[in-house]
């Protein structure tokens, strides 16, 4: 399993995104139509690996809204978490080309799992 992205929660996405653009080593690059206003921002290789979401100011600042794991065995990881009793959402992203699980972990923390479509 590898670590494939990390989803912060900002009340300016655009600040943060400049901020980590002066760092050099990400740059903001297309990201899908979602409901919500952000960005993602892209590592050297082409991946995004932070994506940045425009948040009302009623959460604490800067949180981490969701982090994601890349697997490849999508039927076994689903098996497991049916066997264990695990509610989860499971949904395509086009443009990532990748079908992603969802759950929510303790402490109201989403764990996205992100499988080759």
């Amino acid at each position: 399993m590898l670590l494939d992205h990390v989803n912060i929660s900002c009340n300016d996405a655009d600040a943060m995104a400049e901020f980590l653009e002066k760092l050099g080593c990400v740059y903001r690059g297309e990201r899908p139509a979602f409901n919500n206003y952000g960005h993602w921002l892209y590592d050297d290789s082409g991946r995004p690996v932070i994506h940045l979401t425009q948040k009302d100011h009623t959460a604490q600042a800067g949180s981490i809204d969701h982090i994601a794991f890349r697997l490849t065995d999508i039927d076994t990881f689903r098996s497991r978490l049916v066997d264990k009793g695990l509610s989860f959402a499971e949904k395509p992203n086009e443009l990532a080309r990748v079908v992603q699980i969802k759950l929510m972990a303790p402490e109201e923390v989403e764990l996205e799992f992100q499988f080759p479509a």
